[in-house]
């Protein structure tokens, strides 16, 4: 083999390895969503994190006090998403998540930080009556 021919296969090899691993890396693991709220209500005290995630199945926390932090970053919620009338004592970060279905967070109250940077919305949301005391 000519050096040109040893080099276009090695140009190519490198260029594999690194789409196979940004393919390895942008994957996200799939989670219930209902498992994710059985968590942050039985699991008194502990803070719950998630970071690339695909959250199938309605996520549903209406009416109650939230006293951990609660992080989802960089996640996909696939589906309807209501919040209503939660009141978050702690930090809450969306950062980085995407909302697919509608999403109510109709008189939430945000204690804490709420983070909802780079979050994009791509359904009805609904913020009507929500309070953010803490930065956002």
């Amino acid at each position: 083999m000519d050096s040109r021919k040893v080099n276009v296969l090695i140009f190519l090899t490198v260029l594999l390895v690194l789409t196979v691993s940004e393919t390895v890396q942008a994957q996200k693991v799939d989670i219930n969503a209902s498992e994710i709220v059985s968590l942050i209500n039985y699991e008194y005290g502990l803070n719950r994190e998630y970071s690339d995630n695909i959250i199938s199945g309605t996520f549903n926390l209406t009416d109650q006090y939230i006293d951990k932090n609660i992080v989802i970053t960089n996640s996909e919620f696939r589906d309807y998403v209501d919040l209503t009338n939660i009141k978050f004592r702690s930090p809450i970060n969306f950062q980085g998540s995407t909302f697919r279905g509608k999403t109510s967070f109709k008189g939430v109250r945000f204690d804490e930080n709420a983070n909802f940077r780079k979050v994009n919305f791509s359904n009805d949301v609904d913020f009507r009556g929500a309070n953010f005391n803490g930065q956002w």
